[in-house]
């Protein structure tokens, strides 16, 4: 009767794959989702972008601003406001204010 209760090594093995296929999570085997990485070269272009370009930016504005307060009356006998008003004031506020950051 002793050799009734011994299990054949097959037997043991079987039994110990059944009991490890039902204890293991079904999501082990999915893939893992990919985790957004951080491009390093961007972020120095975005720094840089922050903080030189558009403070150098606010100061191209406010000049603009006051170069086409000059400019105005010559303008009205040539090419038109329209024209010097886009260069000379939506130009620099297009570059500081309205661009994507980082975006040169």
């Amino acid at each position: 009767m002793a050799s009734a209760r011994r299990l054949r090594p097959a037997g043991l093995l079987g039994a110990l794959l059944l009991a490890l296929a039902s204890v293991s999570p079904a999501s082990a085997f999915e893939p893992k989702p990919e985790r957004p990485s951080i491009d390093y070269d961007d972020v120095g272009g975005k720094v840089f972008d922050a903080v030189v370009l558009r403070p150098l930016g606010v100061g191209f504005t406010v000049v603009g601003g006051l170069s086409f307060l000059i400019a105005a009356p010559l303008a009205s006998y040539s090419v038109g406001f329209d024209e010097v008003w886009d260069l000379f004031v939506m130009g620099p506020v297009d570059f500081t204010f309205l661009r994507p950051l980082g975006e040169f």
